[in-house]
């Protein structure tokens, strides 16, 4: 399971930092961002890119260890959070998963063309491309 930090919340996360656990056992922070959702706006595909300076950050506050935590605006570390945010923009990948990451359903490197695809504006809350993204997401599977 995850732990989710909602910088941007809409019935559920669509920006923020996930901490996800590779097959070795080994945990890394990620900034995501909303990149389409479904109509229902349950299932969620989200671009990611490594964020490790986010530990360092969160470590600083006991709220940030709960597995789904919104900061409260004017939190201590909230402007930390979003420096990082903004300076980290080189997405690798994409994942499904439910409007609060509590599932991992799908995960995918980007290639060049999809990259080219991801909206210039994120969060992006718009269901129109949510096939696309989907099929991407869950091709190789």
């Amino acid at each position: 399971m995850a732990r989710v930090i909602a910088l941007d919340f809409y019935d559920g996360a669509v920006g923020g930092f996930v901490e996800l656990t590779d097959a070795s056992g080994n945990r890394d922070w990620h900034r995501y961002e909303l990149v389409a959702w479904s109509k229902d706006q349950n299932r969620r595909v989200f671009c990611i890119a490594t964020a490790p300076t986010v530990d360092r950050i969160v470590a600083k506050i006991p709220e940030a260890q709960r597995q789904f935590w919104i900061p409260q605006a004017g939190c201590t570390v909230c402007d930390e959070l979003d420096r990082v945010r903004k300076a980290t923009d080189d997405f690798t990948s994409i994942i499904l998963s439910d409007s609060y990451i509590n599932e991992i359903k799908a995960m995918r490197a980007l290639t060049a063309e999809t990259r080219q695809r991801i909206p210039t504006e994120l969060p992006s809350y718009d269901d129109r491309d949510f096939n696309f993204w989907m099929a991407e997401v869950c091709s190789g599977d």
